[in-house]
């Protein structure tokens, strides 16, 4: 999979603010993209997953195969090519709403 790839079709799809300029990163960064979620997108109404996050977290899913995208996770859930989603907790913590983590295959 190619990240940059990734980048470039969430460019193309929601335009070129939805992701932060790029940085300079290590292998294993390379092979992950995070797409912030801007906090006006998370302010939704109580226990409504914000609409913004999930939108980018379907698209990832959604173009998995031609992009090569091996995980995607968003609040507490977590997809995964060949096994789908699932729910992953974490103790004592909120579910993290501040971005979608997307994973491509190596």
């Amino acid at each position: 999979g190619d990240a940059a790839q990734v980048r470039a079709e969430l460019i193309r799809t929601f335009g070129k603010d939805v992701l932060p300029a790029a940085k300079a990163a290590g292998a294993s960064a390379a092979a992950t993209v995070s797409v912030p979620v801007p906090a006006s997108a998370r302010a939704t109404a109580e226990d409504r997953a914000p609409q913004r996050g999930w939108e980018l977290a379907h698209w990832a899913v959604a173009h998995s195969d031609d992009l090569l995208i091996e995980r995607v996770s968003y609040a507490d859930r977590v997809w995964e090519a060949g096994s789908g989603w699932r729910t992953e907790r974490t103790k004592d913590k909120e579910p993290d709403t501040t971005a979608v983590g997307i994973r491509v295959a190596r």
